[in-house]
């Protein structure tokens, strides 16, 4: 079944939803957005190729909707709507052209809804929008199989890259329309039309052809590129229309922000390319790339989101308060807000004719659109990621012989564990481990691919995911890393920084080195790619996942930082992330000192380790046991791991930090140190004097807590208990709890 066909059982559902019955109530609200006109028998109410059309209420009389005559097909009556019914499709909210006409074939009392009001109609009532959205997705799942899809019809070889480029487009963009693929032995018919080779591909569109047609020339004459508005300035415009770009226009335009949405190639992005996604949130059973970006894009349009495409940014400059962004074509688009999501550009292998072969047997993605170039033959997937595990198991799954070629040792170390289970068990695909293509050989089209460790394999395709480069190149201006990633928030350089002094603030999250410019997705630099990596990856307690320094909430920090205040540390106080960095000597001088005083001793001498430690270890030499008694799992763990600071195992580690006895002669002392420690507990004047100072410092924390969320100026940051698992000890001034202290009997 491809990305179009669909079962009996959703033919009917489609089929309902095309025609929705309406209540009295809710014909009576529909009626409301309209403009009452009365319409004769024959007349038209719009005709295919207008570009700005309107839903057509029919009160009374019927309309008919009609595929008007080409120079090869007769007119056809694609369907009738009778009273209590509306005329339109999914190109009313994506700003499509018209490619189908409404005839009245009775005389009636018709109401015009415009594409303004249709907006209005589906913010304002939640029941009609669904109703009407369901409506118009329907008739466009219904058009694509029927005679309408000749409206556009797409015909060049099926070996063409320019062909396989077209009909990408016309498939992500949901376009009705039909693509026939040419085969060697066909090109002689193209002489009864005019045509030649040299004018492939070509579109007919409402039967005219165009010749060595572009998805830019066909988005034109289909009114899907952008058309800019009279001194329009747009809220937010959002590049690129990957799954982050999609979510970023929905969330702008569900906010009410006149939001627009451009895509150099069509929304989608690398998950478009994906054949199946079993680990997304809400797809328990799995969804293709294609399903999951058609859905996003209809869920844009229901929000207002204004998508062009191809629609390709090439600069953006700051003007006064607004930004300038320029595309390929000269057209300015003027916004308040820019976020860039414009993603990864494809990497490449460097091989002899690999240009040749691109559209030719060498492909990015792993969809039924290049399935269909390579159905049942063997084929070779290069890379070690999820994309390249989940594209053997489809391409295996329908037919074609894979070699897997991953150039690391283990299979494991960048692809889920649940697609390498299933690739090392399907016997249809072969695994190469620490391998490389080191040649491609073929006619007009790729046939044999070289692998260094097996030699030469037979192959109609070649499907390479070895990753992507970050497509920032046209952002000169904005502060981006070695390998050009965008940096953002506090990531910003400080030589980027300077042009904030004006403004009075630092940069937002998300924000780059420029105002009102943000970034988000792959191409900003730290973006996390998987989950798995954040979960194995080994972290200090207390610190921020993004920033690596102590959270601003966290015990660790504010303990450490007042108690550097205290003793003049130098340290500047404030929090990192908000007033300024807390980096360079004052960030790793905390972290030292805390160090040094709640495991490894006082760094002053004399005390060495700490009491609970001490309690804990039962030496003041020997740090960190490898099992102790009676403390956290946290600590438990980092004790078994050892001093990180250290770098000395927590069994063996005997260094000493503060000025205690190491080596042989403090072991001799240790088992004197525990006798006197166990006599001093067990007086009563010592169990006194713990109670006591376990009361002073829950008090401690039940006034830091009220504090903080009370807004005290001197507690600005966010309150995060049970961070560190570490008893939180009352600052000296801060903290301590007002009342006449209790006096020891």
């Amino acid at each position: 079944m491809t990305s179009h066909e669909i079962s009996p059982a959703k033919q009917r559902e489609i089929e309902r939803m095309m025609k929705p019955a309406l209540t009295d109530a809710q014909w009576d609200r529909l009626l409301a957005f309209g403009e009452p006109q009365e319409v004769a028998e024959g007349e038209y109410l719009f005709q295919a190729g207008d570009l700005d059309y309107d839903l057509i209420l029919v009160d009374t009389g019927e309309i008919e909707i009609v595929r008007v005559s080409f120079g090869w097909v007769d007119e056809t009556v694609v369907g009738t709507m009778g009273p209590r019914s509306f005329v339109g499709e999914l190109g009313l909210l994506n700003g499509q052209g018209a490619f189908l006409s409404a005839r009245a074939s009775k005389p009636g009392r018709m109401l015009r809804v415009s594409r303004s009001r249709l907006r209005l109609l589906m913010a304002e009532d939640d029941e009609l929008c669904d109703i009407v959205l369901h409506a118009l997705w329907a008739r466009r799942e219904i058009l694509r199989r029927g005679p309408a899809a000749l409206t556009l019809k797409l015909v060049g070889p099926r070996s063409s890259r320019e062909f396989l480029a077209l009909r990408r487009f016309a498939e992500r963009v949901d376009l009705v329309h039909t693509a026939i693929e040419l085969a060697p032995g066909d090109l002689w018919t193209l002489g009864e039309h005019g045509i030649g080779l040299e004018d492939l591909p070509v579109a007919f569109i409402q039967g005219e052809p165009m010749a060595r047609a572009t998805p830019g020339m066909v988005a034109e004459r289909l009114g899907l590129s952008y058309q800019a508005r009279a001194d329009e300035v747009v809220d937010l415009v959002v590049v690129g229309g990957g799954p982050a770009g999609l979510a970023a226009a929905i969330y702008g335009a569900s906010e009410g922000l006149d939001t627009v949405l451009l895509d150099a190639v069509a929304p989608g992005g690398q998950a478009a390319a994906t054949s199946r996604i079993e680990n997304f949130l809400g797809f328990p059973f799995g969804v293709s790339g294609g399903d999951l970006i058609g859905q996003a894009s209809l869920q844009a349009l229901k929000f207002g989101v204004r998508v062009y495409a191809p629609c390709e940014a090439v600069d953006l400059r700051p003007v006064g308060d607004d930004i300038d962004i320029a595309l390929t074509d000269g057209r300015l688009i003027r916004t308040r807000t820019v976020i860039v999501t414009s993603g990864a550009a494809y990497r490449t292998l460097d091989l002899e004719r690999w240009n040749e072969f691109e559209g030719a047997g060498i492909y990015y993605a792993a969809t039924p659109l290049e399935l269909r170039q390579v159905f049942e033959s063997p084929v070779v997937v290069v890379g070690g990621a999820n994309s390249a595990g989940q594209a053997s198991l489809y391409l295996a799954a329908n037919g074609c012989p894979v070699h897997l070629v991953v150039r690391g040792s283990d299979l494991g170390t960048r692809m889920s564990s649940y697609l390498v289970d299933r690739l090392l068990e399907d016997p249809r695909i072969d695994v190469h481990t620490g391998s490389r293509v080191v040649g491609l050989d073929g006619q007009s089209t790729l046939e044999r691919v070289s692998i260094d460790s097996v030699g030469d394999v037979a192959a109609r395709g070649l499907f390479c995911f070895i990753g992507a480069e970050p497509a920032t190149s046209w952002l000169a201006d904005l502060d981006r890393d070695a390998d050009g990633f965008l940096r953002t928030g506090t990531d910003v350089s400080v030589q980027s920084l300077q042009r904030w002094q004006g403004l009075g603030r630092e940069p937002l999250p998300f924000e780059t080195s420029v105002p009102r410019i943000f970034a988000a997705g792959d191409v900003r630099r730290g973006s996390m790619k998987r989950a798995a990596p954040v979960v194995r990856r080994p972290r200090p307690a207390g610190r921020s996942t993004v920033l690596g320094v102590p959270s601003t909430g966290s015990r660790e920090y504010h303990r450490g930082r007042r108690t550097l205040l205290a003793r003049g540390g130098g340290t500047t106080g404030r929090a990192p992330g908000r007033d300024a960095p807390m980096d360079g000597g004052n960030h790793h001088e905390v972290q030292n000192r805390l160090h040094t005083r709640r495991v490894c001793g006082d760094a002053r001498g004399g005390g060495g380790q700490s009491t609970r430690v001490r309690r804990a270890t039962g030496s003041g030499a020997r740090h960190r046991p490898a099992r102790p008694q009676g403390v956290g799992r946290r600590r438990r763990a980092r004790s078994r791991r050892g001093c990180d600071r250290c770098d000395e195992d927590g069994d063996d580690a005997v260094r000493d930090h503060g000025g205690a006895a190491a080596g042989a002669a403090g072991a001799e002392e240790q088992p004197a140190r525990r006798r006197r420690r166990r006599g001093l507990r067990r007086s009563a004047g010592s169990r006194q004097h713990a109670a006591g100072r376990e009361r002073r410092r829950r008090a401690g924390a039940r006034l830091h807590r009220r504090r903080c969320h009370r807004g005290d100026p001197r507690f600005r940051h966010r309150c995060r208990p049970s961070v560190l698992r570490i008893p939180h000890r009352r600052p000296a001034l801060l903290l301590r709890p007002r009342g006449r202290r209790r006096r020891r009997r």
